[in-house]
Formats: C-alpha cells, structure tokens, sequence
C-alpha cells in the first residue's frame, strides 16, 4: 500500500474457509541482516518500489538495500499483471529481467534490455502499447548497482548491445466514453466484463465502472532535409477499455484495487489486467 511499509498478500477468491483477504505477506521486522541477504530483489508489488519519504523502519525495499541487498527492482506506483499467459505487465517484465540475469548480464543490463523487449513483444502483440503497458515502462524503476550480476563468476562477455534499428512504436490514450462516442459497447459485454472481473476482485459489486475508448497516437517523422520535428496524430481504435476500482480499508491503510479488461469491437476480451 502507499502510505504503509507492510506488503500483502490475497487470499483466493474462491476459499471459503475464512480468514484474512488481504494477510500480510511481508513486513520490514520480518527482515534480519545476515550473510545470506540476496543479491538482488525484484518486486511485483504495488509501491514495491515506493521510497519516497521512507527510511528502512517504513519501507522494505530500503530495508532490502540497508541489509546487503545490492540491486532492488520494484514499482513506485500501482503495478499489473495477468492472471494467466501470455504474461503483461509486471509479470511480464520480471519474466524478462530474470532471463537476462540468469544469462549473466548485469542487473542494469537485464534491465535495459527487458524494457526493449517488453516493448517489442507488447507492440507485436497488440500494435501498440496500452496503458498498462506505458506505467509498467515507467514505474518499474532499478535502485543499487546496476552492474551487479546475479552470479558474479559467470557474467557475459558482452554486456552492452547498441540497436541496430528505432522501431516504431504506437502508444494509446484512453478517453472516457462520454467524451468519445465513436466506440459503442453493449451493455452485454459490459456484463461480461464485470462477471470476468468478479473472479478476481472481491465485492466488484461495489466497484466503480468507468468504459474509456482507446485513441492511438501515431508518430509521424519528417523525410530527412525536409522539416524539423515530429507531428502526433490520434485516430480511435476499435477497442474499449472497461475499468473497474475498488476502495479497500484495512489496518488503518486505505488501498485500491483494479481491474482493466480490454473488448474488442464485437465484446470479446483481448486483456485482463490486474493491479498487484
């Protein structure tokens, strides 16, 4: 949560037997200095990478660095994820960051690299990046030596690649429905969305439901000699975005829960996204 040091787990959705939904998974007290601390931590929670205003009393991942760890990765803000493959999000990028470490490369190497291919992937799969795809680039932020490897005996000779060419890369905007009528939904795929959503966000019942029609900004670039700059253009896709938020008060923490399911122009879901 942001305003407190603790991070939580979630208890499954359906278990019926009781017991804390949101039990803490891990709490800055539990971590004691020793010789074992690990090298480096890559955290999928939300504001696992939230250090502003901390000190090590208040914060695991500046305990995490105050108690040996050398390389911390972790999110300043709300992180997503997926439920299932294909991996998004912060799934999709620890995913990356952990194949390039175990090849040998640098944490600020794997680093840099898993972002190129986050992008890669997410804009092969989709044609552009979504806004979960945007935050997760922006968030995930790396703290402590970004050349420490996860094996120090077995680093690749070759840490640093230059790209040989600038891809293009589309980004998208949502708008709310209000403001953008090109993008009709039903109010059957609506329904469906938040039945989906229902599986994974406690008391959605309660939620609240905002639809936002997605614009993608392409980015056009002059022929060379002919013009300075580049121009932005928006056109609107046939994708709708239904959000669904939900305020969770526990422990005298106040947090948010989302959940941002992506339809295509007849109702079918394309992505779910859920915030850690």
């Amino acid at each position: 949560v942001e305003d407190g040091p603790n991070w939580y787990g979630q208890k499954d959705t359906s278990d019926t037997s009781g017991g804390e939904d949101y039990p803490v998974a891990l709490q800055p007290s539990s971590l004691t200095k020793n010789t074992y601390s690990p090298r480096i931590v890559f955290s999928e929670a939300c504001y696992g990478g939230h250090i502003a205003g901390r000190s090590e009393t208040d914060s695991i991942a500046m305990t995490f660095l105050g108690q040996g760890v050398l390389a911390l990765i972790g999110s300043s803000t709300i992180a997503y994820g997926s439920v299932t493959t294909p991996l998004i999000g912060a799934d999709l990028l620890g995913n990356l960051v952990m194949k390039y470490l175990v090849e040998g490369q640098p944490v600020g190497t794997a680093f840099m690299k898993a972002k190129v291919d986050f992008v890669r992937e997410m804009n092969l799969r989709q044609g552009y990046l979504d806004g979960e795809d945007q935050k997760t680039l922006i968030s995930f932020i790396l703290y402590g030596d970004p050349l420490i490897a996860y094996d120090p005996y077995q680093v690749s000779a070759k840490t640093m690649t230059r790209e040989k060419d600038h891809p293009v890369v589309k980004t998208v905007v949502d708008q709310d429905m209000d403001a953008a009528k090109s993008s009709p939904i039903s109010a059957k795929a609506i329904a469906s969305a938040k039945e989906l959503a229902s599986q994974y966000l406690p008391g959605i019942e309660y939620a609240e439901v905002h639809i936002h029609s997605q614009h993608v900004r392409t980015h056009t670039s002059p022929v060379t000699g002919a013009g300075k700059g580049t121009s932005n253009q928006m056109r609107p896709s046939s994708r709708v975005v239904v959000s669904f938020s939900k305020q969770i008060n526990f422990e005298q923490h106040i947090h948010r829960q989302y959940a941002r399911v992506t339809l295509d122009s007849q109702g079918k879901v394309v992505k779910l996204a859920l915030s850690r």
